[in-house]
């Protein structure tokens, strides 16, 4: 059975990866950059994000409700961001939870968007609501503001 291993080169190693809060906070912050654009054309080709935001946010709820852990990973991407490309696309200095993002979900374009051009080609299987979304989105806003960053 070595052998196999080796020639095939199954072996151990080691694989970096995102923790899944990263990932939700990385996904919340291109929604929040994407969404002081006034055209809203790359937000309306990452509404993807949306439903990530919602299908994930039971598995991390602890996590925005997390008065330490939240904070510091939104400072830690914060930070990241500055020294980024990023950095001059959106005004880093803002708070996330005053972003662009939490007011144009009522544009129809976004609805628009998340059923049409994302539902129909990604999604298998039931798309959530958009208001269900939204609703999670919107809980989302408000760990933000409890954490004023």
């Amino acid at each position: 059975m070595e052998d196999v291993i080796q020639e095939f080169r199954l072996e151990r190693f080691e694989l970096n990866v995102l923790s899944i809060e990263r990932t939700v906070i990385e996904k919340l912050v291109s929604l929040i950059r994407m969404s002081y654009e006034t055209e809203l054309k790359e937000f309306l080709t990452k509404t993807r994000h949306l439903y990530d935001l919602y299908m994930t946010f039971n598995l991390v709820r602890e996590f925005y409700n997390d008065d330490e852990k939240l904070p510091e990973m939104i400072l830690m991407v914060k930070n990241a961001e500055h020294d980024s490309r990023f950095k001059d696309m959106y005004p880093l200095e803002n708070r996330w939870h005053t972003a662009p993002l939490f007011l144009i979900l009522d544009d129809p374009r976004i609805e628009n968007a998340y059923r049409v051009h994302f539902g129909v080609e990604f999604v298998y299987g039931k798309l959530p609501e958009f208001e269900d979304v939204k609703k999670i989105i919107l809980e989302i806003q408000q760990a933000l503001k409890r954490c004023d960053l």
